[in-house]
């Protein structure tokens, strides 16, 4: 398997506000996207990896779980909520996609619209659902 990752700002923001993490030997990859339309969303996305990260090394977790990546998604989202509230008070928030492969099996933690592909020699497939308010509609 080929890792790549590349991050650009885009044509309306002033700040990048992408935060990606590999560890290839774990198998585990994660790009979380800050919502540029609230203030801190750079960091937002910052602590949702940080924790993430964070909560499979203190677990020693080598192999993933549905119900701990669960977990760990609704840990990361408990840190970014205590710190908008404790901290600034502005509403911040962030995409968030982690794809972690353990012995060929592909398992997805994923909330908003940063999207997960499948690319294969069938072709290129979106793997999860964007929740968004244009999803919805």
């Amino acid at each position: 398997m080929t890792t790549v990752s590349q991050s650009h700002i885009g044509l309306v923001r002033k700040e990048n506000e992408d935060n990606l993490y590999v560890d290839e030997a774990l198998g585990l990859y994660i790009v979380a996207d800050g919502m540029g339309g609230h203030e801190n969303g750079a960091l937002a996305s910052q602590l949702a990896v940080q924790t993430f990260v964070d909560s499979v090394n203190k677990a020693h977790l080598s192999i993933p779980e549905l119900d701990t990546m669960r977990h760990m998604l609704n840990r990361a989202n408990d840190v970014i909520y205590r710190y908008q509230k404790n901290g600034t008070g502005n509403i911040m928030g962030t995409t968030f996609t982690a794809a972690w492969i353990f012995n060929s099996t592909l398992s997805i933690a994923h909330i908003g619209d940063s999207r997960a592909y499948l690319i294969n020699k069938n072709g290129i497939k979106q793997i999860t659902n964007d929740h968004s308010y244009f999803a919805e509609l």
